[in-house]
Parts: C-alpha cells; sequence; structure tokens
C-alpha cells in the first residue's frame, strides 16, 4: 500500500487510477471499516454520472457493489448547499435502484462549518446510510 494519497482537486481522477488511494480514503479518511474483500471490486467512473449539476471534474467510485462514494470538487460548484443537496438526493437514488449500501458524498474544498453541517442533516435525514465528508484540498493523507 502507498504510503501517502495527495488530493489534487483539480484532477481527481488521476488521484483515483491507483486503487491503494481508493483503500486508502475509504479505510483512513472516510473511517469504513467494510471487509477487505470489497476492495476486490473497484469502479472508478470519470466524470460523475450525476444529471445536475454535470460537475466534469467528479469522480464516482463503486466499492465491492457495496458503497458508492462520489468526490466532488468545491471550486466547481457554484452553490455548495444547494448543489450538495441536489448530489444527495441522485446518490441516493443511485445507491437504492442499484441495491447498494451505502453512499458518501465526499467535498473536496474549502466549505463553511454552517454548510457542512447543514448537509450532514440532510444525509442523516434521508436515512443512517448517507454521509458527507469534508477534505481540504491538496490534503496529504498518511
Amino acid at each position: 500500500m502507498s504510503k501517502s494519497l495527495y488530493l489534487k482537486p483539480n484532477n481527481l481522477a488521476e488521484t483515483f487510477l491507483n486503487l491503494d488511494a481508493i483503500r486508502q480514503l475509504i479505510r483512513q479518511e472516510l473511517g469504513c471499516d467494510c471487509p477487505e474483500e470489497v476492495f476486490d471490486q473497484i469502479v472508478v467512473g470519470y466524470p460523475s454520472i450525476f444529471s445536475s449539476p454535470n460537475i466534469p471534474s467528479s469522480v464516482q467510485v463503486l466499492v465491492g457493489h457495496r458503497l458508492l462514494v462520489s468526490l466532488v470538487p468545491v471550486h466547481d460548484l457554484q452553490d455548495v448547499a444547494e448543489d450538495g443537496k441536489q448530489f444527495l438526493i441522485e446518490g441516493k437514488d443511485i445507491r437504492d435502484g442499484n441495491g447498494l449500501n451505502r453512499y458518501r458524498l465526499v467535498l473536496v474544498g474549502h466549505v463553511s462549518e454552517e454548510v457542512l453541517g447543514e448537509l450532514q442533516k440532510e444525509a442523516s435525514d434521508m436515512d443512517d446510510r448517507m454521509h458527507v465528508h469534508l477534505i481540504e484540498p491538496d490534503r496529504l493523507i498518511s
């Protein structure tokens, strides 16, 4: 496994061509304790499959046909709160429509605590299998 993961918000897809980077993000940053065998099947989608807003720099990762993770650079959003709510709705629809277990929206960039809290509440109000995370840009995870 690589020692560090450097998230580059201008090129998230390049970061996630390395499958060890995906495992590292999910285990260390998102705190997922899913079984190791789920990492045997990883699909990276670039750009993501959101219909609106369509963010060409976003990346979606499907792990073990259980966990869907969307990584969205904040600097490409018009309105983080409204766009984030739309991502949660679409992420839930994708998750439920494909029989997945969990959905995680990962915002990469700077977001106010108020907006982050609002989105986290929105996710928890939808159900307990949805989460919102924030990763600062250019963050080194080791």
